[in-house]
């Protein structure tokens, strides 16, 4: 276990199982805003298998003593360190189904400090996917939606959502190897 500070730091050091600062730029960013938080106990990623969950491992380092967990459909990808971390817990199951959500809320912590959309990134299903898991948010935590295609139509949704959210976006796209998505939209739930 490595004890970086630094989360770009860190998805560096996993790059080989996480875009999170190889395609994309997000570590200055989540280190911006993780800032705004009191603190961070709990981690909930949605869609971590892809790459093999590098993501997790980053988020275990960064917050060694918080309880970090990944959704996803399929969890056959993820690499032996990942399941071998006492602090992480992987969950199997549709992320846009209310059964999911459901069966998820029965084992695991009640809220969640800092959740990471990372699932499909078309706006209905970002948008879905938001309003099954942000009433898992402790008042004052991120809900963080990665790599948003169609920044319009995705804040367009949330906008319903600005009474007891704050809805700010985080641009990444500055380093020149940027995304056409390197855009996220980050909710901060109010007191």
């Amino acid at each position: 276990m490595n004890h970086h500070t630094d989360l770009k730091q860190l998805f560096l050091q996993y790059a080989q199982h996480t875009d999170k600062e190889t395609c994309h730029s997000y570590g200055d960013l989540y280190e911006q805003w993780i800032r705004k938080i009191p603190s961070v106990d709990n981690v909930l990623e949605i869609g971590c298998n892809l790459f093999g969950g590098g993501s997790l491992l980053a988020f275990s380092d960064r917050f060694p003593a918080s309880f970090i967990v990944g959704v996803d459909l399929a969890l056959s990808e993820i690499i032996p360190d990942v399941k071998e971390r006492e602090n992480i817990r992987l969950f199997q199951g549709d992320a846009y189904l209310e059964e999911t959500v459901q069966r998820f809320c029965q084992d695991n912590p009640k809220t969640f400090d800092l959740i990471i959309d990372d699932c499909l990134h078309e706006p209905d299903d970002q948008y879905r996917a938001f309003l099954l898991w942000n009433r898992l948010l402790s008042p004052g935590g991120l809900y963080v939606i990665e790599d948003v295609l169609h920044l319009d139509s995705l804040s367009r949704k949330l906008a319903n959502h600005t009474e007891t959210w704050e809805i700010m976006l985080g641009d990444a796209r500055r380093d020149g190897r940027h995304c056409y998505h390197d855009s996220v939209l980050i909710g901060m739930r109010r007191f």
